[in-house]
């Protein structure tokens, strides 16, 4: 199952660039603390949030190479893989 989470952005967030990590998990807490319900496979999918192909808040986004799920895991269990 794929999962696709349009990400929300903090408006009190006045810095110019964030990482995919940090913007994932400062979304879920805008959620009232959403979670997972499992690990996302076989993909997660990520919307920026885009204004006329520009991106929204930052001037930048700096991609992470993997992401730290295991602590936005309702259950709190995490497999590796």
């Amino acid at each position: 199952m794929d999962y696709l989470h349009q990400l929300v952005l903090d408006p009190k967030d006045l810095s110019k660039s964030s990482t995919i990590q940090r913007m994932f998990e400062k979304s879920l807490e805008s959620m009232e603390g959403a979670k997972l319900n499992a690990v996302p496979t076989p993909a997660l999918i990520l919307e920026i949030p885009r204004v006329q192909d520009k991106l929204q808040r930052y001037q930048a986004v700096i991609p992470n190479l993997t992401l730290n799920l295991s602590h936005l895991i309702e259950n709190g269990e995490f497999m590796e893989r």
